[in-house]
């Protein structure tokens, strides 16, 4: 397991303004500067992966020894070799930050960060797993991706079974339900392909402002 816990970020506290819809000179405005010089000090984004060989036989993948039954993975990766398990998060720090010290906003403002933070360190994670085995480019498939006909969010416990103490290693746990805390948190494995492969083409979700795409007929 290789654990990153110095991934770098960069989020404007102006940025942050701008799509906060704050206006500048406002006291709200005020109130969002104060909110994000206090929380940016404290955010750490982290990451872990693992290289693993993908045994593709009977309809079933598995990796180092952990099953992944009925879903699409045995498919997608049965040319592929090696695949990349991931978990990227963007940080437990910020769980226990004591939002009522700030504007009602706070919430909103928090979670406006904490996802800006999480999709700088996927794409920062992607680019170090290129840069490490060579193998680009590199597409990912994410639990929960189309469904249960897809693959199945249930499978979350299968994919935290590849990372031995994953809380220790950085913040991350999961519940009953296969949530993962923090919330803007995202897993998956990273694959190569012939063919360039979206998630956004099996994602059943009607309303997304991050879709690349729309929607593909699952067969």
């Amino acid at each position: 397991m290789n654990i990153l816990k110095d991934i770098p970020w960069e989020y404007p506290i102006e940025s942050f303004l701008d799509e906060a819809c704050l206006s500048r000179g406002s006291e709200l405005s005020g109130e969002g500067r104060r909110f994000a010089e206090a929380v940016f000090p404290l955010v750490r984004p982290k990451a872990v992966y693992t290289d693993v060989r993908a045994d593709c036989s009977d309809e079933v993948l598995t990796l180092n020894g952990v099953s992944f039954p009925g879903s699409v993975l045995n498919v997608l990766f049965k040319d592929c070799g090696r695949v990349f398990p991931f978990v990227v998060t963007c940080g437990d720090e910020l769980e226990s930050l004591p939002l009522s010290d700030f504007d009602s906003l706070a919430y909103y403002w928090l979670d406006m960060i904490k996802g800006a933070v999480m999709v700088q360190a996927e794409e920062y994670l992607r680019g170090y797993v290129e840069e490490k085995t060579g193998k680009r480019p590199l597409y990912a498939i994410n639990p929960g991706s189309g469904g249960d006909s897809y693959w199945s969010l249930r499978q979350q416990k299968e994919l935290f079974m590849l990372f031995p103490d994953i809380r220790g290693a950085i913040g991350v746990t999961l519940t009953d339900e296969c949530v993962m805390v923090p919330n803007k948190t995202t897993s998956g494995i990273y694959f190569t392909s012939a063919v360039p492969y979206t998630t956004c083409s099996f994602c059943t979700a009607q309303f997304c402002r991050d879709r690349l795409n729309p929607p593909a007929q699952i067969s």
